[in-house]
């Protein structure tokens, strides 16, 4: 397998970089010897060489020429049998030039490095080269490609997970690699094993792109929106290249369909297809032919669907992936929502307030997994209770002061240069990126919503949005954070409050939940205030059994004292937030439940 080579050739070279014979290491790996041999021999004798200092014009210059000629190369493959003889010699004289032109003997170093790393140019060189060793095995070739992908997506991964922006120059990095994959989609004969992989990595490609939307900075979100058309496209051809003549392929999409970012959408279709549209959650998205994930069926109207769709600069949604499901499947799993400290993390095992999960190898991680900060944690969970970890997200202390839960009314839908802004009881929030479940009914003018947002400069973006039912108390709003003294008095998530006489001052630095109405001067005017002691569990999700001594919320009971204040009514299947902490028998306490969803009836 070609990674296997790439592992010994790393190896080779680091052990003859400490000074040890070039025979000793093609004694140890007879196997690759005939082919270890040139590229060794040629990389002794540069050892010796000084290398220069690279710049960075001179960098991009040099791999626009080194990719010119690995096309010129692959171009010679079909020509002449004497151009395959001549390629071992032109991947040693490439390998030999990166040598040069890089630090010397460090591509072990390199391989190993992240894009924050001066070392991360020389490892994208040294995939080139080793590229170039395959030609002439398309099959070996798209497994290496592959392989190199995946490490771009790890990349991506490691710098969300490490609390840093996904920059272009990683995006653009990204968009080759898969373009590079899409390009071989084309060969003919291509083994069933190589296009299963290629179809599972461009997906987890897609998947983690949309997550990382909000990590993008403004400058790099063409590149964004490059990489991300490519990996759809990519699974596009797939998808066509195993079309039957009753279902036609997906439309591809272009960058300039996506230049608004992403938006995810759960609810019930109100309308579908019509003139290629669909309309979902309280919104029309263009839903090319094909585009649906499961069986490329048309969904049915009152069924339950999830689409991921891109947003265009003037505001139009184009479905990237839609997928439904039939009526019997919709109990299948349930959304949920926890927020709490993390206690421990040992072999991807997480740990918040008593409750575990694993960590699985598609779950997205954003910032630092540290002991004693805020996480949040985003799954489902099966009926037979297994939780699926989608997304954790962990907040430092300076960044949850940032962070609120807000409770409102849609005052207004705003589009400006392709994004879309939600006024909600007079606060305005971004949307592009966000989770909306818009399940129990669509979004509109006058319905009343729960977001979770991240304040940004003077931005609250929003993370995940639910559409509530019911219209509750009319004015009333809900704000939850972490509260901090200011010169004017308080704060949550940078919305000043003001609160009643009546209520007891809080500790600057503590959990609350807020209720109260907009005054006249703007302010949340608070009527109720909750405070929750550190080390509470909050979870989120729809209520499965209700009872006088104990309540189940998607899968963790929790035992409900006497003096345990309820607001609302907690039916079930109507959403509710529960905060408590866990006790030794494997049940947990609810200190405090707040139900979401009202007139909902058992």
């Amino acid at each position: 397998m070609a990674r296997d080579f790439e592992a010994v050739l790393d190896e080779c070279l680091e052990v003859i970089a400490r000074g040890a014979p070039l025979d000793e290491c093609l004694a140890r790996y007879p196997k690759y010897a005939a082919r270890l041999r040139p590229l060794l021999e040629t990389a002794t004798s540069v050892r010796s060489v000084r290398p220069p200092l690279p710049d960075p014009a001179g960098q991009f210059a040099g791999r626009q020429q080194f990719m010119a000629r690995a096309a010129q190369l692959k171009q010679a493959r079909h020509q002449s049998r004497r151009g395959l003889l001549l390629k071992p010699l032109a991947a040693a004289a490439s390998l030999a030039l990166l040598l040069l032109v890089g630090t010397g003997f460090t591509s072990y170093a390199a391989t190993q490095s992240q894009p924050d790393s001066p070392l991360y140019p020389m490892k994208l060189r040294l995939e080139d080269a080793r590229l170039l060793l395959t030609f002439g095995d398309d099959d070996e070739q798209l497994d290496l490609m592959l392989d190199q992908l995946e490490r771009r997506q790890g990349e991506v991964r490691w710098l969300m997970a490490h609390d840093k922006s996904v920059e272009g120059n990683v995006l653009g990095e990204l968009q080759g690699r898969a373009e590079d994959v899409v390009g071989k989609l084309d060969e003919p004969d291509m083994p069933a094993n190589l296009k299963e992989r290629a179809e599972d990595v461009l997906s987890e490609q897609s998947d983690l792109l949309v997550v990382a939307w909000n990590r993008v900075p403004a400058p790099s979100q063409v590149r964004y929106a490059e990489a991300l058309a490519e990996s759809y496209n990519g699974l596009h051809k797939l998808s066509e290249k195993s079309s039957t003549p009753e279902v036609s392929a997906p439309s591809r999409i272009s960058p300039e369909e996506v230049a608004g970012g992403v938006v995810r959408i759960e609810g019930s279709v109100e309308e579908c297809c019509t003139n290629d549209k669909m309309r979902i959650g309280g919104t029309t998205v263009d839903v090319p032919e094909g585009t649906v994930e499961l069986g490329l069926t048309s969904p049915r109207l009152g069924q339950k669907a999830v689409v991921t769709a891109a947003r265009s600069e003037d505001g139009v949604l184009s479905a990237l992936k839609v997928s439904v499901s039939g009526v019997e499947q919709q109990a299948e799993s349930l959304r949920f929502s926890l927020h709490g400290t993390l206690e421990n993390i040992v072999d991807n095992r997480l740990r918040v307030g008593g409750w575990q999960a694993d960590l699985e190898k598609r779950t997205v991680q954003i910032g630092r997994l540290t002991r004693g900060h805020l996480v949040e944690v985003l799954g489902t969970v099966s009926t037979n209770g297994q939780f699926q970890i989608d997304t954790v997200r962990s907040f430092p202390v300076e960044e949850a002061k940032r962070r609120l839960i807000f409770e409102g009314t849609i005052d207004d839908i705003e589009t400006e240069k392709g994004a879309e802004y939600w006024v909600v009881s007079g606060q305005r929030f971004l949307i592009s990126g966000a989770f909306i479940d818009a399940h129990p009914q669509p979004y509109a003018i006058g319905v009343r919503v729960q977001i979770e947002a991240q304040r940004k400069g003077q931005e609250l973006v929003a993370l995940k949005i639910v559409v509530l039912r019911g219209q509750g108390q009319q004015g009333v709003i809900k704000l939850e954070g972490i509260i901090e003294q200011t010169r004017d008095g308080w704060a949550v998530g940078g919305l000043p409050v003001t609160l009643g006489r009546n209520l007891d001052q809080p500790v600057a630095g503590g959990h609350v939940l807020l209720t109260g109405r907009i005054s006249s001067e703007g302010k949340l005017s608070v009527s109720d205030l909750v405070t929750f002691p550190s080390g509470l569990l909050r979870l989120q999700g729809p209520v499965q059994q209700s009872g006088a001594s104990q309540l189940i919320v998607v899968g963790v009971p929790f035992a409900l004292s006497d003096d345990v204040e309820i607001n609302g009514t907690p039916a079930v299947g109507a959403r509710a937030v529960v905060w408590g902490t866990a006790r030794t028998d494997g049940t947990w306490e609810a200190a405090y439940v707040d139900v979401l969803d009202v007139n909902v009836s058992r």
